[in-house]
């Protein structure tokens, strides 16, 4: 066995958190959040008071606040949804996570992500288990031929970029999802999510952690 189909049998092992949840724990926010963490939400410089979990030897490292993620998931769970691109997709824990929630109430025909660096490691190991779609390329030179029922923007946060992916995929998705539409951090971002969302029946989830002296993060998702 190489040492690739090694690590993916361990994170195969890892994901039954998700594939063996009851199904009534999958749709409870309590109980999805606390196997968010289970699944381990990644580092992120600066942010005070953000609830890591290292205790698992196998972590997805979303950069995801599971506040936010859950109640998404849960709005996500009876729409239908059997296709998932992702743009921007990172250390590749959020397209895992995404997709394994979606697969447990759809089959998942196909799963997709793009971005300008090379593959990274967590992506390879959960394409051993899942097929997943790789274009390394920018979202200038992305040429789309499919459409998807979920589309996550989530690649270069300047205003014009984000307008430009959008104009990219908006033909292409049934729902849009954005990342970082409440954060501080994230201006151009928040100003092209409050022009987008006008246009289209939307939803936002950007519940913080109390405390909190800034706001991080936020998801938001149109209807096409």
């Amino acid at each position: 066995m190489s040492i690739l189909d090694e690590k993916a049998k361990e994170l195969s092992l890892f994901l039954e958190i998700i594939r063996k949840a009851p199904i009534e724990e999958l749709l409870n926010r309590t109980t999805l959040e606390k196997l968010i963490l289970k699944l381990g939400v990644g580092d992120y410089p600066n942010r005070q008071g953000y609830p890591f979990d290292y205790t698992l030897g196998v972590n997805l490292k979303c950069l995801q606040n599971e506040k936010q993620l859950a109640p998404l998931l849960i709005y996500l769970f009876d729409k239908g949804i059997t296709s998932y691109l992702e743009i921007g997709v990172g250390q590749g824990g959020t397209l895992i996570l995404i997709s394994e929630y979606l697969n447990r109430f759809n089959a998942l025909k196909t799963i997709a992500a793009v971005d300008f660096l090379e593959k990274p490691w967590l992506l390879a190991l959960y394409n051993v288990l899942r097929r997943v779609k790789f274009q390394q390329t920018t979202t200038d030179n992305l040429r789309l031929s499919d459409n998807y029922d979920l589309i996550m923007v989530d690649a270069d946060h300047s205003y014009e970029f984000v307008m430009r992916d959008f104009e990219k995929v908006k033909n292409h998705g049934r729902y849009i999802l954005f990342h970082d539409i409440a954060d501080d951090s994230q201006p151009g971002v928040r100003q092209a999510w409050l022009e987008i969302k006008q246009g289209y029946r939307y939803m936002e989830f950007v519940d913080q952690y109390p405390g909190m002296t800034q706001s991080y993060m936020g998801l938001g998702l149109i209807e096409v």
